[in-house]
């Protein structure tokens, strides 16, 4: 995983298809965040806001965490409404 920064960030967004090729928008880095980096980029068409999780939380202690859970929040995101399966579902 490439950490995504205020210098990269605006290439990043071409290469996924985000902003024109030629497009120059403005980013912002937003605060507040301990568990991932959140950047703003004030595109042509709409502002774009880009969330990347971190391999480490930014607290006093060290709290190292698996970035892929990237890819949970996305699958979560778009399963509003389905069941989900008992295997899937922890018991406490």
């Amino acid at each position: 995983m490439i950490p995504l920064t205020e210098a990269n960030v605006v290439e990043y967004a071409r290469r996924r298809g985000l902003i024109g090729r030629d497009e120059t928008p403005g980013v912002e880095l937003l605060s507040g965040g301990v568990a991932c980096q959140v950047l703003r980029l004030h595109a042509a068409r709409r502002a774009i806001v880009i969330k990347q999780a971190q391999e480490q939380f930014r607290v006093a202690e060290t709290w190292l965490v698996d970035p892929r859970r990237n890819w949970l929040e996305a699958q979560f995101r778009h399963s509003p409404g389905k069941p989900l399966a008992p295997h899937m579902c922890r018991r406490f």
